[in-house]
């Protein structure tokens, strides 16, 4: 079992990431859109972070990318250890595809207007 630490968003938010994205998305991916990764097989204590464990943040979400596996928005507002934080809409299952591909999307595409998502930090194992 491996720890990760994550911003879950809030119900709303996640609608409001539905709402925007999910008409851009092929209608036979699998939808996530839950979560941003802070840092993966590490805890927040390594990190200098396990008083924020419960606290409440706010995600700018500004750009959204996508490749053959997945369909994912990049934000800012908190810490990440991956090169760009991001949540991930939508996963291409059925071709192989899995979450972790988000990773690898390298074309962003700005929006016009950043949208504000909320969520908590938790920490887990997987």
């Amino acid at each position: 079992m491996k720890i990760r630490s994550y911003v879950k968003l809030n119900e709303s938010s996640r609608k409001v990431l539905l709402n925007n994205f999910l008409k851009l998305v092929n209608s036979e991916w699998t939808v996530y859109a839950h979560h941003m990764t802070i840092v993966y097989n590490k805890s927040l204590t390594e990190i200098g972070l396990n008083n924020d464990i419960g606290k409440e943040v706010n995600l700018n979400v500004t750009h959204y990318g996508y490749n053959e596996a997945c369909f994912a928005v990049a934000v800012n507002g908190y810490l990440s250890t991956n090169k760009t934080p991001h949540i991930t809409i939508a996963v291409n299952e059925k071709s192989g595809g899995k979450q972790v591909m988000s990773n690898y999307i390298t074309d962003w595409l700005p929006l016009e207007h950043s949208i504000v998502v909320r969520g908590i930090i938790y920490e887990g194992y997987d």
